[in-house]
């Protein structure tokens, strides 16, 4: 046993102790998350709501606009108005007072420094449709959220009967755009979706889902540390998210695929969790490194925020990586023969024997 041991190799002593000590395994990475995710919340960085590219073209642009207009350098929405068909028009009396006091409310709101009323260059040729435009002080990004809120709320509530209101521009656009949690959640399901029927299993669907999870989860606390030595912006992590559930789920992928196919062929479980690391395993290494050193090379570029994320790309592969190698046969370990549980009879796939299937 001492010989055979000496001959294997690195992934091969890898999956031998992701076998063998694969509570301790699991037990580890639910306490570095957890302690990870405690240092995030608490020694995180701030995200970069502001960002420029030193010398393009749109930065010396926006920098003679705040200098010699600094009451237009900021962003901008617009507040549309509409009546129907056989409604009066905007240009009667009635209408044009309810505008006027629409936007003399708006020309009150926080971090608005002009309004330009309707005119008939923005008034429709039936009268029926006209625009006004709300001007900010500063850039959306740089725009307080309750400033955009405040104008939306009026928006809101200005409409009537016969009478539309609807608002639209970068300001109202920023408070629109769906939550992390949301836009992930659908991602999320859409792959869950996917493996399902890719594995006919929801146990082999799950594994790689939460091999996912867990390490962006992680990801996203250390680059939020990471936010305190590089300029990362506040959209950092929705880009770390895409990233990682791609390469999360794909990396899983590869070595739960291998692994179910040496049970298939007849291999025990821990025979199938080594031939899964070391064939599928070593795939995922070569990749992610090739992944880090692409992303890594985004520094060279020499803008500041796109270095940033290129490192935190970098982070949230690396994280996926370890995952795939460590975690992952933990809980193919674990679950053993039965990650073929609870599978779907139409869609259930047998790796090693593909005439099996539904696919062939």
């Amino acid at each position: 046993m001492a010989n055979s041991a000496k001959k294997l190799s690195f992934f091969g002593r890898l999956a031998s102790v992701a076998y063998h000590h694969k509570w301790i395994v699991v037990l580890a990475w639910i306490v570095g998350l957890v302690l990870v995710i405690a240092l995030g919340r608490t020694a995180a960085g701030e995200y970069a709501t502001r960002f420029s590219i030193p010398g393009s073209e749109s930065e010396k642009a926006q920098d003679l606009l705040t200098a010699r207009f600094p009451a237009r350098s900021g962003s901008s929405a617009q507040i549309v108005f509409n009546t129907p068909p056989g409604e009066p028009a905007l240009t009667d009396a009635e209408n044009t007072a309810r505008i006027t006091a629409i936007l003399t409310e708006a020309k009150s709101l926080p971090d608005v420094s002009a309004i330009t009323p309707p005119s008939p260059a923005t008034i429709s040729a039936d009268g029926h449709t006209a625009f006004a435009t709300v001007q900010y002080k500063v850039q959306s990004r740089a725009l307080p959220m309750a400033s955009a809120k405040a104008l939306v709320a009026l928006i809101d509530r200005s409409s009537a009967p016969g009478f539309t209101v609807e608002g639209g521009g970068q300001v109202v656009l920023r408070t629109e755009r769906a939550g992390f949690a949301s836009s992930e959640a659908i991602g999320i399901g859409a792959a869950a979706v996917i493996l399902l029927f890719a594995f006919g299993s929801i146990v082999a669907m799950g594994l790689p889902i939460l091999t996912a999870v867990v390490s962006l989860l992680g990801s996203l606390s250390l680059i939020g540390l990471a936010a305190n030595f590089f300029d990362m912006t506040d959209f950092t992590p929705a880009f770390a998210a895409m990233i990682g559930l791609g390469v999360g789920i794909d990396y899983a992928l590869l070595v739960i695929t291998r692994f179910r196919e040496g049970l298939h062929t007849g291999h025990s479980v821990e025979d199938s969790t080594r031939l899964a690391v070391e064939t599928a395993g070593r795939s995922v290494l070569f990749a992610g490194t090739i992944v880090m050193i692409a992303m890594l090379g985004l520094t060279a570029i020499g803008i500041s925020f796109i270095g940033a994320l290129g490192i935190a790309a970098a982070i949230v592969v690396g994280l996926s990586v370890i995952a795939a190698l460590t975690l992952l046969p933990a809980m193919l370990s674990i679950a053993g023969r039965r990650v073929d549980s609870l599978s779907i009879p139409l869609f259930r796939t047998q790796e090693g024997d593909h005439e099996a299937s539904v696919w062939f």
